[in-house]
């Protein structure tokens, strides 16, 4: 989460903000992880979104990323980690 809070306020781990007008939105971090990413590596038929006959990929966290001030991203908790359809960890 602090990458996608780092592509949204454009702030490093530091505190100094680079390139403040190269931010992009909560909603194209998180594509850039999943959709676009699987899409890059020409894997968007198996992964990057939950479809039937994809790979289960998933997190699930403890607030909508979507809802919350970009400074607080970094302090979204994953309470459980999915691959493959199978819990790999639970909080």
């Amino acid at each position: 989460m602090q990458s996608i809070k780092a592509a949204v306020t454009r702030e490093t781990y530091s505190g100094d903000v680079l390139n403040a007008d190269e931010a992009i939105s909560v909603e194209e971090a998180i594509k850039g992880y999943t959709i676009w990413a699987a899409e890059q590596f020409k894997m968007a038929d198996r992964f990057g979104s939950l479809t039937k006959g994809k790979v289960a990929d998933l997190l699930i966290v403890d607030r909508n990323p979507l809802e919350i001030p970009a400074n607080e991203l970094d302090q979204v908790k994953i309470v459980k980690t999915m691959i493959a359809g199978e819990v790999t960890y639970a909080a």
